[in-house]
């Protein structure tokens, strides 16, 4: 859920792209590299397809899908595993990650139904909801570097969070990852 997640144009508008500015889903090719705090575990994840009704992310054995609109991004599919090995969630209806607008005091819910279907032919169905408030504007420092960001509080069945949401870039920072580098192609 993290990447959240693009052959976008570059304008001069940073609203005007493909995508949200704060999902930083932006540029085809542009690779985020990430660790976990716990267990030091690194991780990096490249857009591979960046089309407004397929945005496709790639990480280690693992691809997300996301469409974006003029509401913002959502989160479409993700499948992990290899071609012998592998399960897919596919969320009907797609689910909002990211609105196209964010500033202090936003807030909105993800309502997600989702169907898992595995290679050995097992499935399972659930939902989910997700609460996000927009709590403050922060500078937040990682190893990427020091962004201005603003600072998400998502709230689910499992538990609460926070993200750091940064122009261009996308997260940054939650309360177990950080990003630790970005480049552009």
């Amino acid at each position: 859920m993290l990447l959240f997640l693009l052959a976008c144009r570059v304008v001069e508008d940073p609203d005007a792209g493909v995508c949200p500015a704060w999902s930083g889903l932006s540029v085809e090719g542009q690779r985020w590299s990430w660790e976990r705090f716990a267990d030091d575990l690194a991780w990096e994840a490249t857009i591979e397809t960046l089309e407004a009704e397929n945005v496709s992310v790639a990480s280690g054995d693992s691809v997300s899908t996301y469409r974006c609109d003029e509401d913002g991004a959502w989160a479409v599919e993700r499948r992990a595993g290899d071609d012998a090995t592998w399960s897919k969630w596919r969320f009907d209806p797609p689910y909002l990650v990211v609105p196209r607008s964010l500033e202090v005091g936003s807030a909105w819910t993800s309502e997600v139904a989702w169907n898992l279907i595995r290679s050995d032919g097992t499935t399972e169905v659930g939902s989910a909801s997700t609460q996000f408030y927009v709590e403050a504007e922060v500078e937040s420092v990682v190893p990427a570097g020091s962004f201005s960001a603003l600072q998400v509080r998502v709230l689910s069945d499992e538990g609460g969070d926070s993200w750091y949401f940064a122009r261009d870039v996308g997260v940054v920072l939650t309360d177990t990852d950080q990003l630790l580098g970005m480049t552009l192609p």
